[in-house]
């Protein structure tokens, strides 16, 4: 069951209207945008045109997380080259870094954002 999100009209004003995912985000992306509108709006602070850049900041950067951490995954079950044992390592410390890096950008998004204790 899908919510549907309030529209403008004349007995709702404009700012009561969530605002409207970007367009080039992928289906995925802009059901998390909907996602985070319905729960700032259940919890009463409602996602204000203003901030629906930093929501879409937010929402590409936990996608990125996601890619960066199959990538880690994927990583760990491959084994190591055998022409260079070392390589695979500093590979796994790199994406493991960039990981660390793109979970603090969410972490921090989603605290600008008022989402939780992030």
């Amino acid at each position: 069951m899908t919510m549907k999100t309030p529209k403008a009209s004349v007995v709702s004003p404009v700012d009561d209207a969530d605002p409207s995912p970007p367009r080039g985000f992928s289906k995925a992306e802009k059901s998390e945008f909907r996602r985070v509108c319905v729960l700032r709006r259940n919890a009463g602070n409602p996602v204000r045109a203003i901030e629906a850049d930093a929501l879409a900041d937010y929402v590409m950067s936990r996608a990125r997380l996601a890619v960066w951490q199959k990538k880690l995954t994927w990583g760990l079950a491959v084994p190591p080259d055998s022409h260079n044992p070392n390589m695979f390592l500093s590979q796994q410390i790199a994406v493991a870094a960039t990981v660390d890096r793109a979970a603090a950008a969410c972490r921090r998004l989603a605290r600008d954002l008022g989402l939780g204790r992030a």
